[in-house]
């Protein structure tokens, strides 16, 4: 499938998201900080460069990616699935801590890069 290079889409706010992992059979709870809302897009994506500049270390080795805390914590377990990394996840009621975004529609592109 490929993407339409001119799609654009809005953000509605920024919010932090919580949600339930597991790795290596230890279940963990994960907080995603400032993560942009954003209706009409189809998939949720996480940006490997938020989360390195927040000091998570990703290591990928063959198909398996996973993420480690500053404290040594392995939070995330991300697998490649056909050209993309997934990560499964259980969601977690909402939170109540959002912001109001004031960003204008943002070009595709920039997501991909």
């Amino acid at each position: 499938m490929m993407a339409n290079k001119n799609a654009v889409f809005t953000i509605i706010r920024k919010e932090d998201v919580l949600f339930k992992t597991q790795v290596d059979g230890e279940k963990r709870k994960v907080l995603l900080e400032e993560v942009l809302h954003t209706p009409t897009l189809r998939l949720n994506l996480i940006s490997v460069s938020r989360l390195t500049e927040k000091g998570t270390k990703l290591s990928f080795v063959g198909d398996t990616a996973l993420a480690t805390t500053k404290k040594g914590i392995n939070t995330i377990k991300i697998i490649y699935c056909g050209q993309i990394y997934i990560v499964k996840v259980k969601t977690m009621p909402p939170t109540i801590n959002l912001t109001q975004s004031n960003h204008k529609s943002v070009d595709f592109a920039i997501w991909h890069r």
